[in-house]
């Protein structure tokens, strides 16, 4: 899974998308909601680059084509959220993202670029990532260990 090029936006604006949910009429109670899983859907995220090199540009742009437009997903590096002055998690770092639109370039007199990206994510996330550990404690409690597994699929093969 390719992962976005290292550049850090100059701005960022996001939308964390709805749970998804459908709504249906009851005869006493008034609309009945059900909800159809755990995570919001549909996050947007718009990333603004301003005044960058060509060959900046040109990274975005490879990226564009090397996913298709917006057929592959990938994962952002952690540089997209560098410098933000939120303190809390915005999205999970394996969260996977596709573009929802052609990147937008306006090329300045300066021989620079700025760029517009539009991504969108269905709150999915990456499994593929293999086996990760983690030691969670603190003064005064026990330990505990922890292991994620995962196993990526594919044909297995044997002698």
């Amino acid at each position: 899974m390719a992962r976005f090029p290292e550049l850090e936006p100059n701005t960022r604006s996001y939308d964390f998308g709805l749970f998804p949910l459908t709504e249906e009429p009851s005869q006493s109670a008034g609309i009945v909601r059900f909800r159809h899983g755990t995570l919001p859907q549909n996050y947007q995220l718009t990333l603004g680059y301003t005044a960058i090199t060509d060959a900046d540009a040109t990274l975005i742009r490879e990226h564009y084509q090397g996913q298709g437009g917006s057929y592959r997903s990938f994962l952002l590096p952690s540089v997209i959220w560098k410098g933000h002055t939120f303190t809390g998690n915005i999205t999970p770092s394996t969260m996977k993202w596709r573009y929802s639109d052609t990147p937008q370039e306006e090329h300045l007199d300066i021989g620079r670029i700025n760029v517009t990206i539009a991504l969108l994510s269905d709150g999915t996330v990456d499994t593929s990532t293999g086996i990760t550990a983690s030691i969670v404690g603190g003064a005064g409690s026990k330990l505990k260990f922890e292991v994620i597994a995962s196993i990526a699929g594919g044909v297995a093969t044997g002698a």
